[in-house]
């Protein structure tokens, strides 16, 4: 996003960069926490003199405040925190971290490998950039994203691919001129790869459809819950399972006296809840490794059934007064996920939380 202005010792309300269009509650944040301590203090004084900036502060203020220059303020706003992130936002807040690139490394020059293997920085995008390389580049890319042997598997097979390329280059007589990447010891094995996953990276949903099939993409749309039809009371109920990872052991008693421990890794709890009101309707706990089919079942034969307190051996007072699932409360609620809400009783219909 490239602005024009004029960087003056002044800022005056009608300046191009200023609080009033640009927005810093919706630029994308940062995990201060995560940063070191130096880049911690070199952020954070980049952030305050930001917010200087867009108020008006001028070159003498930033500096006494936060140490930073005007003009240096705004070359990190316009070329950094303004631009295009690879994620389709802005990169905001993280614009402002120091030492982070904002933009790929651009080679000027061809490679040349030292003995230590340095040297080869942006070495694959700069030879793919090359115009005699261009047509090399198409079928590569179509390479990665069409390939049926390499895509069909969870884990992409790099090597097939990687094989094709190095033949294409040599092909092209690069082994023969000993360039990169035929002068280098791993023939830059590491550079295709991260390109592959670059690759991928830039079309997720035809990588998707080609590791997990044609499903693949319509299972992976998931809804944030934050646009939910507006479902009346028992209307749809959900069924999900809560795990307790824990290590415990359960006293069992004996056919033969007393009580053998049983080992317990594991505790889960399905239940079913109402959508709309979000009343619990059954559940059930299995201290299986996994849940399973007959838990599931279970829980909604629970769900379908009158609810009753069970009768409890380690304290008096386990219910709280009142304390029960809707089933409890009237017979009308039975086998409730399959009523319309027209058949409810008017005082369950007023209410968004039953008891």
């Amino acid at each position: 996003m490239a602005l024009s202005g004029r960087i003056g010792y002044r800022s005056t309300p009608n300046s191009e960069l200023s609080s009033q269009n640009i927005d810093l509650g919706s630029w994308p944040m940062v995990d201060e926490n995560s940063l070191s301590a130096a880049r911690k203090t070199k952020f954070l004084a980049r952030k305050k003199a930001i917010e200087l900036y867009l108020k008006g502060a001028t070159d003498a203020v930033l500096q006494k405040k936060t140490g930073e220059k005007r003009s240096n303020i705004y070359r990190i706003i316009t070329n950094r925190c303004l631009q295009r992130h690879s994620d389709g936002d802005i990169f905001g807040w993280r614009g402002a971290l120091p030492h982070y690139r904002v933009t790929a490394y651009e080679r000027q020059t061809a490679p040349v490998v030292h003995e230590n293997g340095a040297g080869a920085t942006g070495a694959l995008k700069w030879l793919l950039e090359r115009p005699q390389f261009k047509d090399l580049k198409d079928r590569f890319h179509k390479r990665i994203l069409n390939n049926a042997d390499s895509l069909a598997h969870p884990k992409i097979n790099v090597q097939t691919i990687f094989r094709w390329f190095i033949d294409e280059l040599r092909k092209a007589g690069l082994e023969d001129q000993k360039a990169w990447p035929f002068n280098s010891e791993s023939l830059g094995y590491e550079s295709v790869r991260l390109y592959i996953k670059k690759v991928l990276a830039e079309h997720p949903f035809l990588a998707m459809s080609k590791m997990g099939g044609p499903d693949a993409i319509a299972k992976a749309k998931a809804s944030d819950g934050t646009r939910r039809p507006d479902f009346k009371l028992f209307d749809r109920v959900e069924c999900d399972a809560h795990k307790l990872d824990c290590r415990m052991v359960v006293m069992v008693p004996s056919p033969h006296g007393g009580y053998e421990p049983r080992k317990i890794r594991r505790i889960w709890i399905i239940v079913i809840i109402d959508v709309r009101s979000r009343a619990v309707l059954g559940y059930h706990i299995s201290l299986r490794r996994e849940c399973s089919a007959l838990d599931v079942l279970i829980t909604i034969k629970n769900a379908l059934s009158k609810w009753a307190p069970r009768t409890l051996t380690f304290c008096e007072d386990g219910y709280a007064e009142g304390a029960a699932l809707p089933s409890a409360h009237s017979e009308v609620y039975l086998s409730a996920c399959s009523l319309m809400a027209t058949q409810i009783p008017p005082l369950m219909a007023t209410s968004n939380s039953p008891t």
